[in-house]
């Protein structure tokens, strides 16, 4: 994968800390982590909507202490699973939001705080290590990619399989850059394929931001999640939400979106060509 094209290929006007994103058709869907909207962006029109996930508040921009922290969204079908990332013990980010995606409103509005308990409870993690940012729905399973930016470093993936409802983890082991651990950002599954960003980011909490050495693009095997390579992809810029977008004989190309933790109310659209 060290054959890459990275570009800028629209700017979003009206959503900021953009934290995942889904790309079907003309559409790109996005969800911020301190937004409680589904946004739905047109290419071809240049235009905005929105989906409110949770009635409590209108505002477009919510501070820290009151954010959801949508960090991960999974397509299943014709539907969209959207995970707060259970990044503190206020119980305001153990959400999971269920919703067609031509939807007005969601359709489900759950609480998980006792499922996000259990998935801690599987493996001997604290709150401060729990931080799910990124989520795969495939064949009947779920897979939640923890982002070890906490004191342990606990990068790994749950396995959720709803037919024989078993649960396990796998830690993965990431590189350093520039001396601090990448950890999981986001992912999406292409074929036999996992693609998951990882950025560096300085900092031993997975509730305060720091300092960003960049961020790598990986890939794991399916269905045992066999680290099988990465590449980095930018040195500056701390990307957070990968979706899919085409493949030919020759190339796969991508979505991106970033958190430069600015507050700005902008989201820059990156256009990443990979080759096979």
């Amino acid at each position: 994968m060290s054959d890459f094209a990275l570009k800028v290929v629209a700017t979003i006007i009206g959503v900021g800390a953009a934290s995942g994103l889904f790309f079907r058709d003309d559409s790109v869907y996005v969800i911020s982590d301190d937004s409680n909207y589904l946004y739905r962006y047109s290419l071809s029109a240049n235009t905005l909507s929105k989906v409110l996930l949770v009635a409590d508040s209108l505002d477009e921009q919510l501070p820290k202490k009151q954010k959801r922290d949508f960090e991960a969204v999974a397509a299943d079908g014709d539907r969209f699973y959207i995970y707060g990332s259970g990044s503190s013990d206020n119980g305001k980010r153990n959400l999971r939001i269920a919703l067609d995606m031509e939807g007005r409103q969601p359709d489900t509005v759950e609480d998980v705080t006792h499922s996000y308990a259990r998935l801690r409870e599987l493996v001997g993690l604290t709150e401060d290590d729990f931080n799910l940012e990124g989520a795969i729905h495939r064949d009947g399973k779920v897979y939640l990619f923890n982002r070890g930016n906490g004191p342990n470093q606990m990068n790994g993936i749950f396995k959720l399989d709803a037919a024989s409802r078993d649960t396990t983890f796998l830690p993965v082991e990431l590189p350093e850059l520039g001396g601090v651990r990448t950890a999981f950002t986001d992912a999406v599954a292409v074929g036999n394929t996992v693609y998951f960003l990882a950025a560096a980011e300085d900092t031993e909490s997975v509730y305060h931001d720091g300092a960003v050495n960049g961020t790598l693009l990986g890939t794991l095997s399916l269905p045992d999640l066999t680290l099988e390579d990465y590449t980095l992809i930018s040195d500056a810029h701390k990307f957070e939400g990968i979706t899919f977008v085409a493949a030919d004989t020759k190339y796969l190309t991508f979505f991106l979106c970033e958190d430069p933790d600015n507050g700005e109310q902008t989201t820059a659209l990156y256009h990443l060509r990979v080759n096979r």
